[in-house]
């Protein structure tokens, strides 16, 4: 079968979803993390693998904030 019909079952009844056929042919694109080193912040000197530069805001023992994306720490109030 190179194509099966994409749903749920919900309250025991089956639904279709938006999408209503899979094609498994289609090859899909592995995705690609770099290595980009933290300055400043918590993390300064750590490096993160990520898709693209910045985070988004976290918090790590009560201190807020988050890298842009020049992966330079900006803290929040």
């Amino acid at each position: 079968m190179s194509k099966r019909l994409t749903g749920m079952v919900c309250n025991g009844s089956w639904k279709s979803t938006k999408q209503k056929f899979l094609d498994l042919r289609t090859k899909f694109k592995p995705v690609r993390k770099k290595k980009l080193a933290c300055s400043g912040g918590l993390l300064d000197g750590h490096a993160l693998y990520l898709t693209t530069p910045g985070t988004m805001p976290f918090s790590i023992r009560g201190v807020k904030g988050y890298y842009n994306n020049c992966m330079e720490w900006v803290p929040m109030p």
